[in-house]
């Protein structure tokens, strides 16, 4: 048996009072109850690490950067320490049958155990030969190993919806994960996509033992307490405003991601777009104005917006 998280934690030098911060960040990343800290804790001590193969296709590897270049370096080292990084032709090293023979005992070692993850787009035109691995089209090595997972994730939104890879006029027919498996896709977007949203989806899966809710375009939903109420929130741009029930807290959020975007720490590294699309959406948030005690006059416009060069 292998080591649990916490033991290999431990081995990295990590003290019991990180080991306890980081079980109440990942209950709180999984949409848990800061006060599941302690059943996330008593989980992580005795779970072994779950074996993960984590493929690549039509990407350019940023979905890996962001996370090991995650903002809490916990969540950073968390490639080695809570998943068992099985499988991957970025980072392994080895390389050739080596490497297939890794996969293969993976998947047949760890039925209905092992979680997988995908980043880039699948190539489905002419036979699928634009993305070959092994002597194998991508999507015949991702039917292969979504088969008997405990999990798929679609890790960026190339994975997720096809992003640049499925831009018109499409040549090599790339296609997002959730059209060519199976079974429910997890779809965490970005470009990149956040490190944290993994974590939360790791400790969903070992904590619950299963996929965590997730909304019309299978990213998974952020849960928020409200007094003694639990809101689900859809964070997509695409589905915020579909759910009347939750626009108000939905608007507070983008607020609060506004006012942060804004810190002069941060806005060197977030472009304008970036801060002009989520004005936009809490604009149309707060249309008409809502009980929530925000109003556009609260509201910057968006010519007032002044990005520093790094920004631009």
């Amino acid at each position: 048996m292998g080591l649990s998280i916490w033991q290999s934690m431990q081995q990295k030098g990590y003290s019991r009072r990180d080991f306890l911060q980081f079980c109440t960040a990942a209950a709180v990343m999984a949409g848990l109850d800061r006060s599941a800290g302690a059943q996330v804790a008593s989980v992580f001590e005795k779970r072994e690490k779950p074996a993960v193969v984590w493929m690549h296709f039509q990407e350019c590897t940023c979905c890996s950067e962001s996370f090991i270049r995650a903002s809490h370096p916990i969540v950073a080292d968390a490639l080695l320490d809570v998943l068992s990084l099985n499988y991957t032709e970025t980072l392994m090293a080895a390389s050739g049958f080596q490497a297939e023979k890794s996969l293969n005992d993976t998947i047949k070692d760890n039925k209905d155990k092992y979680i997988v993850l995908v980043e880039g787009a699948v190539p489905t035109k002419d036979g699928g030969v634009y993305c070959m691995i092994g002597g194998k089209t991508a999507e015949s090595i991702l039917k292969e190993v979504s088969e008997d997972a405990a999990a798929v994730v679609a890790w960026g939104s190339c994975a997720s919806n096809g992003c640049v890879q499925a831009a018109k006029p499409n040549p090599t027919g790339a296609t997002p994960i959730h059209k060519l498996v199976n079974k429910p896709v997890i779809n965490v977007p970005g470009c990149p996509p956040i490190a944290d949203v993994m974590m939360g989806v790791v400790t969903h899966l070992l904590v619950l033992g299963q996929v965590p809710a997730l909304d019309s375009l299978g990213v998974p939903i952020v849960q928020v307490n409200q007094g003694a109420v639990k809101e689900p929130v859809g964070i997509t741009r695409a589905n915020i405003l579909k759910d009347p029930e939750s626009t108000a807290l939905a608007a507070e959020l983008m607020q609060a991601r506004l006012v942060q975007e804004l810190r002069p720490a941060i806005a060197r590294r977030t472009s304008r777009s970036s801060v002009e699309t989520d004005l936009v959406l809490l604009q149309k948030l707060l249309t008409p104005p809502r009980s929530n005690g925000l109003s556009r006059a609260d509201l910057p416009s968006a010519g007032t917006l002044q990005p520093t060069s790094a920004a631009q």
